[in-house]
């Protein structure tokens, strides 16, 4: 991790992260807490499992919260404090089963945001100027961020990156990966038959959906339309 200006200008400066390093980072951050809750990791990490994580970071955790006032498309909201832990909301109408993956992404999500960012509140008052104003601030999420396919904005491509790393750690991708296409095969087509076995086999063993499993494997370069559709 290295520290760079931030073009947003929320902050002087903000933690740039390498792929690599969220990933190596939200591994451990799973393991560990599955180690200590059950001495054993395995997964699909579980969504109380997800639950207890954030409760453990966050000062409280709202899932069946009505955030309707924020907007249709807005599904989870982070409350930073520069008074200590934030405050997780996460959109009433994600905990339908018909949802739940979403509703577990969404989870995910807002706990890389806790995980990653919630420190950058708590610097010296040089770096965070910005808050002159108030004391709180907060991140609207909303669907299309947590999905994680653009990068418009650091903090939410940090966090959609690493939701989608700590439901689908990067050495258990592989194991997926290695078990479906071998060790012969280093990336696919995303059209191709192979990868829509594989993106079954995540979708199966990590209980998320077609999209998560899809954006993951495109970000750990499983997935790339620069690899023949034939292979």
């Amino acid at each position: 991790m290295k520290w760079l200006p931030d073009p947003t200008r929320r902050f002087a400066r903000y933690p740039y992260y390498e792929g690599s390093e969220l990933d190596l980072e939200c591994q451990a951050l799973v393991s560990n807490f599955l180690q200590a809750a059950h001495r054993s990791i395995s997964y699909p990490l579980s969504t109380d499992d997800l639950c207890a994580l954030i409760e453990s970071l966050a000062s409280d955790l709202d899932w069946n919260a009505d955030l309707s006032h924020y907007g249709d498309d807005v599904e989870g909201i982070t409350h930073f404090s520069m008074r200590g832990r934030p405050r997780v909301e996460i959109s009433r109408h994600l905990s339908n089963s018909i949802v739940a993956n979403r509703f577990r992404m969404t989870l995910a999500h807002e706990l890389a945001h806790v995980h990653f960012h919630n420190c950058l509140y708590q610097l010296p008052d040089a770096q965070t100027s910005f808050l002159a104003q108030t004391e709180d601030r907060h991140l609207h999420c909303k669907r299309e961020s947590i999905a994680g396919k653009t990068r418009n904005d650091w903090m939410e491509w940090q966090a959609a990156y690493g939701g989608g790393a700590i439901l689908m750690p990067f050495d258990a991708v592989k194991n997926v990966v290695g078990k479906v296409v071998g060790a012969s095969v280093t990336a696919m087509h995303p059209d191709s038959d192979v990868a829509e076995r594989t993106c079954s086999a995540i979708c199966e063993e990590f209980q998320v959906s077609r999209l998560a499993a899809t954006v993951r494997l495109e970000k750990l370069g499983v997935l790339s339309r620069a690899t023949p559709l034939n292979i």
